[in-house]
């Protein structure tokens, strides 16, 4: 059997450094076992696992928080496509990591289609 897999990078603008530090420290806690979570964060994780997504690290970059997404198959990286493309991986799982910043939130549509097209050009061929 053929396992496709990848990282896929994505970088989200913030209004401001202080809410792109905030960001980024939540989403490394997540990684964290032994920090409490809510209901709702334990939830979202558990239905990105079962579509075969991961969030693996976060890095602060000024403003913007660099976040790399471990996507398990094939699948999974459409799934991604398809939370970016409706506006759920803004709305839903950054708003859920840190409320009441999503409208706040942009994720660069072209560069994010270029890093998920390149990679399915790459393992497709």
């Amino acid at each position: 059997m053929f396992s496709l897999l990848g990282v896929i990078k994505i970088q989200v603008q913030t209004r401001d450094a202080k809410c792109a530090g905030s960001m980024d420290t939540k989403l490394n806690d997540l990684r964290d076992r032994t920090k409490p979570r809510s209901h709702e964060t334990d939830k979202l994780l558990v239905k990105l696992k079962i579509e075969g997504i991961d969030i693996l690290n976060s890095q602060l970059n000024g403003q913007s928080v660099v976040v790399w997404i471990w996507c398990h198959s094939q699948k999974a990286i459409e799934n991604l496509q398809n939370l970016h493309e409706s506006n759920q991986l803004r709305d839903e799982c950054f708003e859920n990591i840190q409320p009441s910043v999503s409208k706040d939130i942009n994720i660069d549509s072209n560069q994010f289609k270029k890093t998920v097209g390149k990679f399915l050009r790459k393992h497709l061929s």
